[in-house]
């Protein structure tokens, strides 16, 4: 049984629309990540300030992690345990909180 122009025309539109709602999913989850990230950075910068310690150990933990997510994406083709889409988060709370001062720079 073959499918008719106006089948085609019926798929494409329900394809269309499908496409449609996961983009605007997409949106919403990434306007909420990007939200949560901006909470964590508020709260580490914070918790920073207020106990060094903390914040040498945070800054030790995401050190690493920012390293290792430049190894990954230098050698995509290794095994990693975390995807870089894991890693990406730390790696940039990281860098930003060391370049405002609210995190330690740690070198390896």
């Amino acid at each position: 049984m073959a499918l008719t122009k106006e089948d085609m025309t019926q798929i494409t539109d329900l394809i269309r629309a499908e496409n449609k709602q996961l983009r605007e999913e997409i949106n919403r989850v990434d306007d909420w990540a990007n939200g949560l990230y901006a909470a964590l950075n508020d709260v580490v910068s914070e918790v920073g300030r207020l106990d060094p310690e903390i914040a040498a150990r945070l800054a030790t933990k995401w050190s690493k992690v920012a390293k290792q997510f430049d190894q990954q994406e230098a050698e995509p083709h290794l095994n990693f345990e975390e995807s870089l889409e894991q890693l990406e988060a730390r790696k940039i709370l990281y860098r930003t909180l060391v370049i405002t001062g609210d995190l330690p720079t740690v070198d390896h």
